[in-house]
């Protein structure tokens, strides 16, 4: 279902509720409006209090009507402005009062009879201010109340809208920061499994299938917005070069420094890829001599430290890597977007040589 579709079901269900408490709501103001007026009368003209109690039940359900109506019709400004549709509130309350003023008062007529002996129409023009000015404040309420109700409901269904959007368009991003991982490592992979095998290494070339299997199937199963514990990403890596090391079997050493205290301590799936990718392309493949990569994670207060570096071997240029940093920018904006300011990422030379990426990040645990 499209985005647009699931927003106007949500505001289709969200708009029959409120259609439903307007008119409880409506229906109990009149209700109070019958009684208090009845209680007038009853304080001020007892003599008239069962006469006029028919009459005016039935102009409080009139005027019941009347208000529903206006409402019906007030809701087609709701795309409006909220000026232009207080104007409309207030044109709606003169027009409503006017004609609940009119009926009133051949309500009243016909079940009392004349209020006079003069003709009609001057009855009705010397009685209508009585009529109307009245139910000026009565139709002025009930309507600022609909208009504030709606108002308020669809800066709701307006701010919900903007949040839903903000997360797909936050997941869209983290689907395609985590979709720019480098596609020549399966290349390179799968060049170093051909060479095995015409070398005669059909045993690891299986093993390095294996792993390559097993590395893609779950760097593709993963949710881009899923944390994952620092141990789980670190078997991932283990994975990962394990296969890099079938390309430089006697240049790669690999350390894993991670605290036992931490193994639970939650990281952004594969978000040290981009970070080993790097000292693979920019230090190991680049020198002659053995380059140890290292991966430390240690906690420090509430925050958790990742390191990943390397020593640069005897790499030409192992202090600066070349290219257009896509990986450095990649880890920077998946971490703002997991974390926004609480997160870090800090890269440098090793004065002894090599290249080390520092990232921190809020410590959480895996429940």
């Amino acid at each position: 279902m499209a985005i647009h579709d699931v927003f106007a079901s949500a505001a289709d269900s969200r708009n029959i509720a409120l259609r439903r408490m307007t008119i409880i709501i409506v229906t109990i103001f009149w209700i109070g409006q019958f009684g208090a007026n009845s209680l007038y009368v009853q304080l001020t003209s007892p003599e008239n209090a069962v006469v006029t109690l028919l009459p005016r039940g039935l102009a409080s359900v009139i005027g019941e009507v009347i208000t529903l109506v206006g409402i019906a019709l007030q809701d087609r400004w709701h795309s409006s402005r909220l000026r232009v549709r207080a104007y409309v509130a207030i044109g709606f309350t003169v027009a409503s009062s006017a004609v609940l003023g009119a009926v009133g008062f051949v309500i009243f007529e016909a079940f009392m009879g004349p209020l006079g002996t003069s003709p009609f129409w001057n009855r009705f023009w010397s009685n209508y201010t009585v009529q109307v000015v009245p139910r000026l404040w009565t139709f002025a309420s009930v309507y600022a109340m609909a208009l504030a109700i709606s108002y308020a409901t669809d800066v709701r269904e307006q701010e919900e809208e903007i949040s839903a959007l903000r997360t797909l368009a936050q997941e869209a991003q983290l689907r395609a920061l985590r979709s720019q991982l480098n596609p020549h490592f399966l290349f390179n992979a799968l060049n170093s499994i051909a060479a095995l095998i015409n070398d005669g290494q059909a045993r690891q070339a299986e093993e390095t299938t294996e792993h390559l299997a097993d590395f893609l199937r779950t760097a593709l199963s993963l949710d881009p917005q899923r944390l994952i514990t620092i141990s789980e990403e670190a078997s991932l890596q283990r994975l990962y070069l394990d296969i890099q090391k079938v390309r430089f079997p006697t240049r790669l050493n690999v350390v894993f420094d991670i605290a036992p205290t931490i193994e639970d301590a939650l990281v952004p799936n594969l978000i040290l890829q981009p970070l080993v990718e790097n000292s693979i392309k920019y230090a190991v493949a680049r020198s002659t001599a053995p380059v140890t990569i290292r991966l430390c994670a240690k906690a420090e207060g509430d925050k958790l430290r990742i390191i990943v570096e390397d020593d640069g071997g005897n790499a030409a240029n192992p202090n600066r890597p070349t290219g257009n940093r896509m990986g450095l920018a990649n880890v920077a904006q998946r971490l703002s977007a997991h974390f926004g300011d609480d997160a870090s990422l800090v890269h440098s030379v090793r004065p002894q040589g090599g290249f080390r990426n520092s990232m921190i990040i809020p410590l959480y645990r895996a429940s």
